[in-house]
This record gives structure tokens, sequence and C-alpha cells, in this order.
């Protein structure tokens, strides 16, 4: 089977308010480089914004996540995360081992 995108995210709060345990997940992912906002809006998405377009922006913040389905069901979201100095596209799966958790691999970690 394949996958099929069924939604893209652009806010940060409405992604992680669908799924709330993808937010640490990612974080762990990257290190801790990304703290998730669980309670963004659109003043802090111009204070990303600004500081990500004068080249102050020094952790990962949200861009955007894409979520997949497969036969129906949720099968994977790919979550973009930007700074100043770089691009990271973390995909997320639920874990086989729990139920609310998630496997995570980076797809991109470029350097800008």
């Amino acid at each position: 089977m394949t996958e099929s995108m069924k939604r893209h995210y652009i806010r940060e709060e409405d992604f992680l308010d669908d799924f709330p345990g993808a937010g640490p997940a990612v974080s762990k992912a990257v290190d801790g480089d990304y703290e998730p906002d669980y309670d963004c809006n659109d003043q802090a998405r111009a204070n990303i914004k600004y500081f990500l377009e004068s080249g102050e922006l020094s952790s990962l913040a949200f861009d955007g996540a894409s979520i997949y389905h497969e036969a129906g069901c949720f099968s994977s979201a790919q979550v973009v995360l930007k700074s100043s100095k770089r691009v990271v596209t973390v995909r997320i799966k639920p874990s086989k081992e729990a139920k609310l958790d998630y496997s995570t691999e980076i797809v991109v970690d470029r350097t800008l």
C-alpha cells in the first residue's frame, strides 16, 4: 500500500492539539533543539518570522507538518523545523511498542 497525504498543518498549536505526543518525540529526535509550543499564536509566529529573517533564530521552530494515511488510517507525519542556520524534517510513525508513542527518523538535516 502507499501513503497519501491527508492534511497539512501550518499552525503548530493545531498540529499539537491533534497529535500531542508528537511534540516531545520530535524534540527528542533533534536532541532538544526544538521545544514544542502548545500555546503558539499569531504573535509567537510573527516573532519567529522576525528572528528567522534577521538570522537570529538559533533553535529550531515549527514550520509545518504533513499527515499521511495508509489504508484509511494514520501512518506517519513529517514535521519541518527551521532555524536561521538549519532545516530539519522529522518523520514520526506510531510506535509498535506503545499505542500513544512515536518512533522517529530524521529525513533531512541541512545546514543553510
